[in-house]
């Protein structure tokens, strides 16, 4: 199981998208992978829990920089990440929780 962060800015893009971007890919991970969606604790209205949505982990890939300003606008993403991770049988929790501090 991994855990993926984003900013309240691009995490429901991350949802809806089923596309995550790092700098450099994750390491150590397998497809099929687990994946937990956390919105970074900041970013949280105050009844609002960090993870809200579970996912599954599918291709991990170098991006172009088209793609990522496709996928993630107005964030400078093509500038900022370099790799894209295609996510797949995402699924809102019935019961979102926070992790601890």
């Amino acid at each position: 199981m991994v855990l993926f962060k984003a900013s309240g800015k691009t995490y429901s893009r991350v949802i809806a998208q089923q596309r995550h971007a790092f700098p450099f890919g994750p390491a150590e991970v397998r497809k099929d992978e687990f994946v937990l969606l956390s919105k970074n604790r900041e970013d949280c209205a105050s009844t609002e829990a960090q993870i809200q949505y579970v996912a599954k982990m599918g291709e991990v890939r170098e991006a172009t920089a088209d793609e990522l300003e496709r996928f993630f606008p107005h964030v400078a993403a093509a500038n900022r990440w370099g790799v894209l991770v295609r996510l797949y049988w995402s699924r809102r929790l019935d019961r979102p929780f926070n992790l601890p501090k």
